[in-house]
Parts: structure tokens; C-alpha cells; sequence
């Protein structure tokens, strides 16, 4: 509701903030997004780091965004467009689970044993207020910048929210604080996406790029005219947002004990299930059986990581900001040479603040072996 409510007042003055970003402050973005590697690693940043390295190689895959050149395709077609990032997630989150169960022979038990579908008391809520307006302005925020989108800002105000809490030690383990942190960031950029696409005509994210071609469909160009031309379209999108968070609520209050019911089903229909809707989804993406081969050879790698504790989330951010990192960064250093991160004042203050958040765990682990060496 936040972000639709300024995104209904500011979308105009917010959208020509956007545009005015260099791509040198894109980079700076991304950058300050990869800082969160270090709170995904269960506490190992080594592993976090090799993960999230494994994620930026796989985005080289495909054709140079810069000189269309193809890296890496070994002359297969499918690989021109480089790996969907759904297979990707799906492989790497679901199957990678239903492998390890195979594994493990997990089959013929339950997943979880019962659920108690208790919601949280108003107390329990109103400790997270702080945490949800937080994330909620740092999910507009991040939503403005076109391609930054939902994931971006669900990683970094998670990664936030741990720094800031008295208990970082809960986080991935149920912690309020980590869910209201990551879902406030997701469903208010969603939202500020749509700013730079009605006012500017230029996609804030994957969906909304489907949105653009289903305007095209009916002869509506998005971009400043619309406002004058198609005001109904415009207001009307604002509508249907504030109508969907509400039906969102009232599915979620309502349907909430049922839907965690699923966790309850036997873990040998529940993970056949999975792999079959898995597997349906990768192809329904591109409507094409590499996408299916794609979910399956990352659901193995995805087991692999997980089999010698490396994580995977890591992965699937690397590949995220893979594309944001890599052109942004070739644009601002052909267009003002590499001295541009310093002299852009946007781009230069993230990059402090990015480097002062990677350095400090490091700074920390070593006080902390400092001071046991010394009590031993």
C-alpha cells in the first residue's frame, strides 16, 4: 500500500529522478547489493563468496551485451539468450531439496509434522512496525531504478534488517524480523517498477517489460503522453494495485492454515509433485524443453552446493546482478573512463558504504579470534 500510494502521487517527478541515474550509480547499486553475500552464508563468507561468484559466471553466458559478441554457448543456440533466471531459481530451490531427499531417502516420511497455523500476536506484530517502514521505503526506493527490481530489494533490506538486529543468529531460521524485512522491500518496489514504464515508457523490471507489449497490443505506448492521452489506463492500473493488496490480505488471513497444510503431505507425493510442476514451469517460461534441461542440470548443482555447504542463494543473486554489474559498469567506463566511480557523488557514496559493509564482518571475525587467542 505504501508504495502504491507513492507511486500514485510521485510516479511523474519519481520516474524523471530515475532516468537522470548514470550508469556508473547502476553499478554502484549492484555493488552495494553483493555486500548482502555476507549474511546468506550461514555465517561462512568464503563459501558465500565462491557461490556468488558461481552466479556472476553463469550470467556471462550468452551474447556480450556490449559488442554481441557470444561467450560461452559451445555453438547451442538456446544459449545465445543465456539461462532464464526461473529454471535457475526453480533448479536451484526446489529440486536441489526433492535430489537431497532422494539422497537421504526421505521418501517415505513426512516433511513436516504438523502445522500449527498460529498467526502472530498484535505484540509480536508491532515489534516489526520499524522493520516493515524501513524496508518499505527501501524497497521504493531500490524500485525506481529500472532492472533493479523485487529480488534486489528483498536481498538487500533482509541483509539490513540482520545488521540491525539484536539477534542475528534467528535470521533464516523463522525470524520475524527477516520476513517482514525481505516481503515489505518485495511488495513495495513492485509496485515503484511500474514508475519508470507509464511515465518514461521504460520497463522497471521483467514483468513489466510483458506489461509494455500488452499496451503495444491494443495500440497504447507507455511513456509520458499517457497520462494525457490514456488517463483511464494509468488510473486504472493504480486501482487494480490497491485492489490486489487487499484480496492479497483477505487470501492470506483465509487461507493461510491451508496452504501450510501442503508441508503436511507425505514427502513421497509431495516431492514427486514438486519435481513434476517444477519441470512444467521450466517449460512454460520459453516454451521449450531447454529451459526443462536448464531446471534439472541447476537442481544438481544446487544439491552440490548444498551437499558441501556451500549456500545457494548467493547464486541466484549473483545472477541477478550479473547483467546490472557487468553493462553498467562497461557504459560508465567507456562513456567517462574509469575514474567515473569517483566523480559520480551517488555512485561513489554507495561504494563507500558497500565497502565499509563487506570489510566490518571481516574486521569482526578477526577481533573475535584476536580477543579468544588472548582469553585462551
Amino acid at each position: 500500500m505504501f508504495g502504491t500510494i507513492i507511486l500514485i502521487a510521485f510516479a511523474v517527478p519519481l520516474a524523471k529522478l530515475a532516468i537522470s541515474f548514470h550508469p556508473a550509480d547502476y553499478f554502484a547499486l549492484a555493488i552495494f547489493g553483493l555486500t548482502t553475500v555476507g549474511s546468506l552464508g550461514g555465517g561462512n563468507v568464503a563459501k558465500a563468496m565462491v557461490a556468488v561468484l558461481a552466479g556472476l559466471l553463469i550470467n556471462t553466458v550468452g551474447l556480450d551485451p556490449i559488442s554481441g559478441v557470444s561467450r560461452f554457448t559451445f555453438g547451442i543456440d538456446a544459449l545465445y539468450d543465456g539461462f532464464s533466471l526461473v529454471p535457475a531459481l526453480i533448479g536451484l530451490f526446489a529440486l536441489s531439496v526433492v535430489f537431497a531427499a532422494l539422497e537421504k531417502g526421505e521418501l517415505g516420511k513426512r516433511v513436516v509434522q504438523s502445522v500449527s497455523g498460529r498467526f502472530p500476536t498484535i505484540p509480536e506484530s508491532l515489534k516489526v512496525k520499524y522493520t516493515i517502514a524501513r524496508s518499505s521505503v527501501l524497497g521504493t526506493i531500490i524500485g525506481i531504478f529500472p532492472g533493479a527490481g523485487a529480488t534486489i530489494a528483498s536481498f538487500i533490506s533482509y541483509n539490513l534488517a540482520q545488521r540491525t538486529s539484536k539477534e542475528p543468529e534467528t535470521f533464516g531460521k523463522g525470524a520475524m524480523d527477516g520476513v517482514a524485512a525481505s516481503e515489505a522491500a518485495n511488495s513495495s518496489s513492485v509496485g515503484r517498477a511500474l514508475i519508470p514504464l507509464l511515465a518514461l515508457g521504460i520497463p522497471g523490471s521483467a514483468t513489466d517489460a510483458v506489461l509494455i507489449g500488452a499496451l503495444q497490443l491494443h495500440d497504447i505506448t507507455p511513456g509520458p503522453l499517457l497520462f494525457e492521452t490514456n488517463p483511464e489506463i494509468v488510473y486504472g492500473i493504480f486501482a487494480s494495485l490497491l485492489i490486489a493488496n487487499v484480496v492479497m490480505l483477505v487470501l492470506g488471513i483465509f487461507g493461510v492454515r491451508l496452504f501450510a497444510k501442503v508441508v503436511e503431505v507425505p514427502a513421497g507425493v509431495l516431492y514427486p509433485m514438486i519435481l513434476a510442476i517444477a519441470l512444467i514451469g521450466s517449460f512454460a517460461v520459453r516454451s521449450s524443453f531447454f529451459g526443462v534441461g536448464c531446471c534439472f542440470a541447476f537442481g544438481v548443482v544446487g544439491w552440490i552446493f548444498k551437499r558441501y555447504g556451500y549456500p545457494v542463494a548467493p547464486v541466484v543473486l549473483g545472477i541477478v546482478l550479473g547483467s546490472l554489474l557487468e553493462e553498467n559498469f562497461r557504459r560508465a567506463v567507456m562513456m567517462e573512463g574509469p575514474t567515473v566511480f569517483l566523480t559520480q557523488p551517488l555512485a561513489a557514496t554507495m561504494l563507500a558504504i558497500a565497502a565499509l559493509l563487506f570489510v566490518w564482518p571481516i574486521y569482526k571475525n578477526v577481533k573475535a579470534r584476536r580477543a579468544a587467542k588472548k582469553a585462551a
